[in-house]
């Protein structure tokens, strides 16, 4: 179990018309609550507004004066209901200024030669360089927005934009370390996370408790967190003096599932764009069948900008054709289909891997073959599996699945392995 430091308080402030009507799911605050509890930090308020300048600037003064610790996250972008920069120049009495690294990172994003030639394209996003005077810059690595940081009554804020991906990168490379600093803090506890893809949390459970010594249990703690397709298993400690038999529980488990299991403290997302980074490969994803999940999957991920060529969600065989006779023929070929908008992209494929899923049913009897394409140009494979799930359920099986197959693909590993929600497989695991 982790400490958490008393005293510190930290309260959260979200922003967003999107998120008070349900439009979209917040998904943010749960991953600023886990990486301050690996300070021993918690979150002790959580406040959700609209985008409503009065309360926005009223929720900041309150929580101001009852609070060591505020991050906001939204309102940072570049249309009229992002309000997040003014509201904080109106709540310390600040002027709002252009501010030159703001500027400088949308240039950065952009290239100088572009926004040159595009000057009303800088005009359109100058807005997100306009931020109260006096107030410290977040870096954002992977997008347009930065963040910035001030103190106000007794607390100090931190400012993300909503992206998850962008705020991500901020609460790891700038925020926590900032908080860590300023408070003096030393991590409280030491944790092993490893993903495996395909194994059920039952059938994990039954292979650690077949594999671990009974006595490793009196310092290391277990913990599963099971989503569709994926199991997270943790191993933790909570002193120096344990980690011993953290390693040891660690070493242990690499033998249980090897293939099924993902390098240790990475998503199976993370580590494929890891290894085609390492392999200097980018990637072009084609989906006809997870509604966009697969390429979101990828494109949330910070580092995917470095592999990822592009991603197109396509609604015809035709289309999804036409790539996979691109990529078979060994011959350089660009089919009239693709020219166009891909012509750049496809111009090239060296280095390029292929992942596509296709042949979905649009019923709700949801028994029809999905087929996934892997490979590179002149050596494409493909994997057919069966999911009778929900829609939304089977769309996250066939990504997670596609994702395995191209990290198979990558490492050289069998690609005829078992899923525990594949009909044509799934017997192989009893």
């Amino acid at each position: 179990m982790t400490h958490c430091k008393p005293g510190i308080r930290i309260s959260l402030l979200l922003t967003g018309n999107e998120i008070m009507a349900g439009d979209i799911i917040d998904s943010n605050s749960a991953f600023i609550a886990q990486q301050l509890l690996t300070l021993g930090l918690k979150i002790n308020k959580k406040v959700t507004i609209g985008d409503e300048m009065a309360s926005i600037i009223d929720t900041i003064n309150l929580l101001s004066k009852e609070s060591d610790i505020v991050i906001m996250n939204g309102g940072l972008g570049a249309t009229v209901d992002d309000l997040t920069a003014e509201a904080v120049a109106y709540v310390i009495g600040a002027e709002l200024k252009e501010h030159p690294l703001a500027i400088e990172n949308i240039t950065k994003r952009y290239g100088a030669d572009f926004i040159g030639q595009n000057p009303d394209y800088l005009n359109h996003l100058r807005k997100q360089a306009i931020l109260p005077e006096g107030v410290d810059v977040i870096p954002n690595p992977v997008g347009l927005a930065v963040g910035f940081k001030v103190n106000h009554n007794n607390a100090v804020f931190y400012f993300t934009p909503g992206v998850p991906k962008e705020m991500k990168a901020m609460i790891m490379d700038s925020i926590l370390p900032d908080i860590q600093k300023k408070f003096d803090l030393k991590p409280t506890s030491k944790i092993s996370k490893f993903q495996v893809i395909g194994l059920g949390e039952s059938k994990m459970q039954q292979k650690i408790t077949q594999t671990f010594p009974t006595k490793i249990w009196d310092v290391v703690d277990l913990g599963f967190r099971a989503s569709t397709g994926v199991v997270e298993v943790k191993f933790s400690v909570t002193d120096e003096d344990s980690l011993p038999a953290l390693i040891e529980a660690e070493d242990l488990f690499r033998t249980i599932a090897p293939a099924e299991t993902i390098a240790k403290g990475k998503s199976i997302q993370q580590y494929i764009i890891e290894i085609l980074r390492d392999k200097s490969k980018n990637i072009i994803i084609l989906d006809d069948c997870t509604g966009g999940r697969l390429f979101q999957s990828m494109d949330s991920v910070p580092e995917s900008q470095a592999v990822l060529k592009f991603g197109l969600q396509a609604n015809s065989e035709e289309i999804l054709d036409a790539f996979l006779n691109l990529f078979k023929n060994e011959y350089h070929t660009n089919p009239s289909e693709l020219k166009g908008i891909f012509h750049s992209a496809i111009e090239d494929l060296s280095n390029t891997c292929f992942l596509a899923v296709s042949s979905c049913s649009d019923s709700k009897d949801l028994s029809k073959t999905v087929t996934i394409h892997w490979g590179e140009k002149g050596c494409l494979e493909s994997r057919n599996i069966v999911i009778k799930r929900d829609r939304d359920t089977m769309q996250q099986c066939v990504s997670v699945v596609a994702l395995d197959m191209l990290r198979r693909y990558l490492q050289d590993l069998p690609k005829d392995n078992p899923y525990y929600f594949d009909e044509l497989t799934r017997k192989e695991l009893r």
